[in-house]
């Protein structure tokens, strides 16, 4: 077999390597094999074809042995769909597992999801989700955070003692009784502890009202105290700096940060607002 040349010759015929497609010419006079075999020159790979030939013009080859270095890749193609393989599985496995389980809303042990109830505390998870929400009750932050640390440690009663105790400071007692009813419910429709801290909340509540109208001195109306001149430049002065540092910063393409510090300005200015109110205290951030 030699390369290619550059004139067709008569009882020669054309034909490429499958591996690295190099053209070669060969002449039928060369061949003695119904099914010869050629190494080629440019990837040391042996490919050979079928003898005769139906189309001198598209002789089909296909590949006996790879070069080396072919062998080598396809090895390491291998191991590496085996390993993204392996890894795919493992994932699969791991996903499957994590969703054939659920966490109990109430005490935080860890059930199966074919599971009813929960194996821990007995809570039916059905009931727990189709508990009625009521968005028109609310309550501060603080509460909510301390009703959830409360549900991961629900046998701690110290932590209901004070849960019922800032609902009552907060005048929520409302919502600690709605909590502990949908938790009862949850339960199957029985459960000391949410039955004693239920009738704790309405004895609190009922208290709370009797003394409301018995005109009890710790819920009676202080007098309202005339707001004094200089209350109104505490709050209208950083309004109207920061309102001047905007309009300044938008005209002015050197001062355009004053843009931001004035808005910064006044968000701070009605975060102490409402702080000094009372409409938000520090334990709602932490």
């Amino acid at each position: 077999m030699s390369e290619l040349s550059t004139e067709k010759q008569l009882g020669k015929f054309r034909v490429r390597c499958p591996n690295c497609s190099k053209l070669y010419e060969v002449s039928e006079g060369d061949i003695q094999s119904h099914t010869p075999q050629f190494d080629c020159i440019s990837c040391s790979s042996r490919f050979s074809f079928a003898y005769p030939v139906t189309n001198p013009m598209s002789v089909a080859t296909y590949l006996v042995q790879a070069s080396p270095e072919m062998e080598e890749a396809r090895t390491f193609q291998q191991e590496l769909e085996a390993q993204s393989f392996a890894a795919l599985q493992q994932e699969i496995e791991d996903s499957a597992e994590k969703t054939s389980t659920q966490a109990c809303p109430k005490c935080g042990a860890i059930n199966e999801k074919k599971n009813s109830e929960c194996y821990s505390c007995h809570v039916i998870f059905a009931r727990l989700e189709q508990l009625p929400l009521d968005p028109t009750l609310k309550a501060q932050p603080s509460l909510v955070r301390k009703w959830k640390n409360l549900i991961m440690n629900f046998d701690n009663l110290s932590l209901h003692d004070d849960f019922l105790k800032s609902c009552h400071q907060l005048d929520a007692l409302r919502f600690a009784i709605l909590k502990y009813e949908e938790l009862k419910s949850a339960q199957g429709g029985s459960d000391d502890v949410c039955e004693r801290m239920i009738f704790k909340a309405h004895g609190l509540l009922q208290v709370t009202l009797t003394s409301k109208a018995d005109g009890d001195l710790r819920f009676a109306q202080k007098p309202t105290v005339p707001r004094k001149k200089w209350h109104k430049y505490v709050l209208w002065g950083p309004l109207s700096l920061s309102l001047l540092m905007i309009l300044t910063g938008y005209f002015s393409l050197s001062l355009r940060n004053l843009v931001g510090a004035g808005v910064a300005v006044a968000l701070l200015t009605f975060g102490l607002i409402l702080f000094w109110k009372g409409r938000i205290s520090l334990s709602d951030f932490y």
